[in-house]
């Protein structure tokens, strides 16, 4: 959809574990989300409701220009749900890089 995604793994397949075995986690790297490019946390991975003004979550899925998913995975026996509305902060460059562009080295 344009303004969420959810995604899960259930883990191993008992059905037929001869086949499968552990699924593992699923990585949703080049996924099209077709959701505005940016940082989101995922949801699911917090023990509260996402609150605005958040910096970080303990799990994040990063979308790029194109609406495919960069960065990001499901856990095995878990899910992901990232929507517009848990949009976090652009990450700047890490602090000494910062202090140097602005000294001009």
């Amino acid at each position: 959809g344009d303004e969420c995604f959810v995604g899960l793994v259930r883990g191993t397949n008992r059905r037929w574990p001869q086949g499968y075995g552990h699924l593992g986690d699923w990585s949703l790297v080049g996924l099209a989300v077709d959701l505005p490019a940016g940082r989101y946390c995922d949801v699911a991975s917090l023990p509260e409701r996402f609150k605005r003004g958040r910096v970080s979550c303990p799990r994040e899925v990063v979308v790029g220009a194109d609406g495919r998913v960069t960065s990001g995975s499901v856990p095995e026996g878990d899910l992901s749900a990232i929507y517009t509305g848990a949009m976090l902060p652009k990450r700047g460059p890490p602090d000494g890089e910062s202090r140097r562009l602005r000294a001009g080295n």
